[in-house]
């Protein structure tokens, strides 16, 4: 559940500041947002923890949530929760421009 992955991260604690702009060079949205388009045309369909990398950053797993919410705003991905209250992304149509 998204609690669980926001749980994990919410302990963990930014380096100073130096650090964060250095780390926002390691994390372009554009990198991830292939990177999230690859693995949907290969599976057609992903949890939300499928794409969470548990040892990253807060800042990586923004940009990975940010990432996803581009995807779905230009109506590649689509977002739903399953019975089970995970977090479900499906390609839209199913091919990835």
């Amino acid at each position: 559940l998204m609690e669980n992955i926001i749980n994990q991260y919410r302990n963990k604690s930014d380096e100073d500041s130096f650090e964060k702009i250095i780390e926002k060079d390691l994390f372009p949205i554009e990198k991830y947002i292939s990177m999230i388009k690859d693995k949907m045309y290969e599976k057609k369909e992903l949890y939300f923890e499928d794409l969470v990398f548990y040892n990253g950053t807060k800042s990586e797993l923004i940009t990975i949530f940010i990432s996803i919410l581009e995807l779905v705003k230009n109506n590649i991905i689509k977002i739903f929760q399953d019975k089970d209250k995970n977090i479900k992304l499906n390609l839209v149509g199913g091919e990835v421009e």
